[in-house]
């Protein structure tokens, strides 16, 4: 059988009501992600799309009965990990909380 899926095209990751505005902080603020106009059909559903540089995008969905996850998470890549700590410090984020790997 031939394989019928070719690629990965969007993840989303859930959050809570009213998420936007921390959203586009920490996803379009501080990793420097555009973010992208949704389609019309969800425009009303809220959350925010962002684009990835390989062409993917990532969606921040709200969810009605959000429950932070304990395993669940996206895996970026970028390729200087240490220009983006030197980033991290600058800004005062830890880098523990990011789970930054080499």
């Amino acid at each position: 059988m031939a394989t019928l899926i070719t690629g990965l095209d969007h993840f989303q990751v859930e959050a809570p009501a009213g998420c936007e505005a921390a959203a586009r902080a920490f996803y379009g603020e501080f990793l420097g992600l555009p973010e992208l106009r949704k389609p019309a059909p969800f425009l009303n559903n809220g959350g925010v799309w962002f684009a990835l540089a390989d062409g993917r995008q990532l969606h921040v969905g709200v969810a009605p009965d959000f429950v932070p996850r304990d395993k669940g998470h996206p895996a970026l890549r970028c390729d200087d990990i240490g220009a983006f700590g030197a980033h991290c410090d600058a800004l005062r984020r830890t880098r523990r909380s990011l789970h930054l790997r080499r």
